[in-house]
């Protein structure tokens, strides 16, 4: 039998703690399966690792990561002769989908599949012919429909009843009949199967109800349980042999992935199978002491290990203070751009991570305006910046008489947010510009490089996972989100926190706070109530002074300040010279 008291890292071996030994010895002489709540850095990939040891020879075994370069690190580590096979959740189900005839070497992997289908005939889906009317909600309406397309897969939804229960869970709220269309849409998904998604692969085998034969195993590993969705689940249940034992290793604490589709109780849904043991890894290796210390107000049971340094936490640091190899976080992305910017400006060899999705976010927002000036000042009512706000001002409309709610309350909405931080970035982007035209190159040429000897910029939600000497977090007094509303959104804020601080090897850095621009709108929200309602009054008297005139005078542009008053942003514009005087927004 293999020495329970050691543990390999490579060619290395160290002692073994007390919750590695227990997870060893029921792995070796239990009979059932296994929840392994792991704290962050707790070395889980390297003690599941260990725990094949202890597996009888002749025993199947399968390890199911999320990430490929997760896989890609285990297949180096681990001998494949043993009868242990190693794939990401998609690799799986697009294995048993060629096994069952479904796809084949002709098949096309396309992110694109349901968009580019929902976009070319949506006429023929809908039962709202005036669909061509709607303008510029259309984005919405569209939009709409390809992110529940999204999540009733994962949710294993099809029924326009069920549909709608999960758009509930995010806050979606229709235009019109987007629940019809997107069960059609589902139908269509099913049937043609030439060109399938990611999301297909873990999908199509569990709403086809497929089997295998080929993919049965003895035990199956689970990485990042917490970030397991519905369909995710039933995927690997189609893997069981008679008798087979899975060990399912995550974190509850560092569950964040619930806007994206990732089950709320995964977890839970584990541990609450029949014959499961709950034990756990709390001992943080990554981690020095003080900030073990900042992360178990968070997570209480995570722990420094024996030999860890006392690490370093400074406040009101510079971002200028971070060098290659350093990483700073944010909560939102257009704090983060701007901070991007900066560092190309500086000649500071920087790199956004995820900017290959920033930069589709962007072109996609943009080329649903369709505008040919940017207009940041909105001193027009065409502009592509005016019209964004008059997309905005449509959602919480929209918001508003779905969730019966006031104006404030919809501001706050998470989808409202997100589109706000979306304009707030092209704003910072536009810097310098005046036609779209020349904000769209700007953005394919700014989101590309690699995050070798650069310092590197991420979400909070795009660093999990990722680890650095250094972290630097900027603006955070964003974190949690006082804007968060629903159960599970509090929770994911404070776990987004936990996640933060975690990543950080030797020293945690809090950038100074800087109390200007629409930043200070996550904050305070009277604030973004104050400056949004001056925008509504500022678009509503171009359009009715002007009449729909291209253009109107210069007009001076006033500070909050300027609108303050009682808070409400009620106030009348105050004639200065030069013109009427609003809130700039830049």
């Amino acid at each position: 039998m293999e020495n329970m008291n050691v543990i390999f890292v490579g060619d290395k071996q160290f002692t073994s703690s007390e919750y590695q030994k227990s997870i060893f010895k029921e792995i070796a002489h239990g009979a059932g399966n296994m929840v392994i709540t792991a704290a962050a850095g707790s070395a889980k990939t390297t003690t599941i690792e260990n725990c094949l040891r202890f597996i009888p020879e002749g025993k199947k075994k399968l390890f199911l990561a999320f990430n490929v370069s997760t896989v890609e690190k285990l297949k180096s580590e681990i001998k494949s002769a043993d009868g242990t096979r190693i794939m990401t959740f998609h690799g799986l189900g697009n294995r048993i989908l060629r096994e069952n005839g479904y796809i084949g070497d002709e098949c096309v992997i396309d992110e694109f599949k349901y968009p580019r289908y929902v976009k070319s005939n949506i006429l023929e889906l809908t039962e709202f012919k005036e669909v061509a009317s709607l303008g510029i909600e259309v984005f919405p309406y569209m939009t709409n429909i390809v992110s529940m397309v999204h999540y009733a897969r994962y949710y294993m939804a099809m029924r326009v009843k069920d549909i709608a229960e999960v758009a509930e869970i995010y806050g979606i709220v229709p235009v019109r009949d987007e629940f019809d269309v997107v069960r059609k849409v589902l139908i269509w998904g099913k049937e043609n199967t030439d060109v399938i998604d990611h999301t297909d692969m873990i999908w199509l085998p569990n709403t086809m109800n497929l089997v295998t034969k080929r993919y049965l195993f003895d035990y199956i590993f689970i990485d990042e349980a917490q970030d397991t969705t519905l369909a995710h689940q039933m995927l690997v249940d189609k893997c069981f042999k008679r008798g087979c034992r899975f060990v399912a290793v995550g974190d509850p604490k560092q569950q964040i992935n619930v806007w994206c589709g990732a089950t709320e109780k995964a977890i839970e849904n584990y541990e609450n199978r029949p014959n499961t043991k709950k034990l756990k890894l709390p001992i943080s290796y990554r981690c020095p002491k003080k900030i073990v210390d900042i992360a178990k107000k968070y997570s209480p049971e995570i722990t420094a290990a024996p030999e860890a340094k006392d690490g370093e936490i400074r406040y009101d640091v510079s971002p200028n203070d971070a060098k290659p190899g350093d990483m700073v976080l944010c909560r939102i992305i257009s704090k983060l751009i701007e901070q991007y910017l900066s560092y190309l400006r500086n000649n500071k060899k920087a790199f956004l991570k995820g900017s290959d999705a920033v930069k589709s976010t962007y072109l996609d927002l943009i080329s649903k305006v369709n505008a040919k000036r940017i207009d940041s000042r909105c001193v027009t009512t065409t502009g592509l910046i005016p019209q964004l706000y008059k997309l905005y001002f449509d959602r919480l409309e929209a918001i508003k008489e779905k969730f019966r709610i006031d104006e404030e309350e919809a501001m706050y909405h998470y989808e409202a947010l997100n589109l706000y931080d979306d304009i707030e970035a092209l704003k910072v982007l536009s810097e310098g510009l005046t036609f779209t035209d020349e904000l769209v190159d700007k953005i394919k040429t700014i989101f590309n490089g690699d995050d070798e000897d650069a310092i590197i910029l991420s979400t909070v939600h795009k660093a999990k996972g990722m680890e650095a000497d250094n972290i630097f977090i900027l603006c955070p007094s964003l974190m949690p989100s006082q804007l968060a509303r629903k159960k599970w959104e509090i929770q994911a804020e404070e776990n987004l926190l936990y996640v933060a601080v975690t990543r950080a090897k030797k020293t945690l850095n809090y950038i100074k706070e800087e109390e200007k621009g629409f930043y200070k709108n996550f904050v305070n929200t009277k604030s973004m109530e104050s400056e949004l309602s001056a925008m509504r009054k500022r678009l509503g008297w171009i359009a009715a002074v002007r009449s729909g005139a291209q253009t109107i005078p210069t007009v001076a542009m006033p500070t909050a300040a300027d609108v303050a008053g009682n808070g409400t942003g009620d106030e009348k514009p105050k004639k200065k010279k030069g013109g009427l005087k609003f809130l700039d927004l830049s």
